[in-house]
């Protein structure tokens, strides 16, 4: 589609004189409730490889972690970067790219912690 073309199709656009209305799709009154939200989250994702983690006993806050460092979306230096934050990528503990693999299991720091919690098991 061309520049001209484009504007043309936005001009010819026809907008309602209504007020505009936000409506939430997961419940009935479309209205956003915490439960509406929460339910959602807690159904299956379809294909998901990652299913045990929304069938596993644990609460869902650690279930939404789980699945952000899954799909490598925790907020670690490396993902800001990404995301054009104008910090150093970099690890604070060892000076390697902090991502999320680094910082939860390849970092000597957090090899440090997991030897502790496996002795403290």
């Amino acid at each position: 589609m061309q520049w001209e073309d484009m504007r043309k199709y936005i001009d010819s656009i026809q907008l309602g004189v209504g007020r505009d209305q936000v409506y939430w799709g997961l419940n009935g009154n479309g209205r956003f409730s915490t439960k509406s939200m929460y339910k959602w989250l807690e159904n299956p994702l379809s294909g998901c490889h990652f299913r045990w983690i929304w069938k596993a006993k644990i609460p869902l806050k650690i279930k939404i972690f789980l699945w952000q460092l899954s799909q490598d979306v925790v907020l670690t230096r490396q993902v800001m970067k990404e995301r054009r934050w104008p910090g150093d990528p970099k690890c604070s503990f060892c000076d390697n790219t902090e991502s999320s693999r680094h910082l939860f299991f390849t970092c000597p720091v957090a090899k440090v912690v997991w030897r502790c919690v496996g002795m403290a098991l």
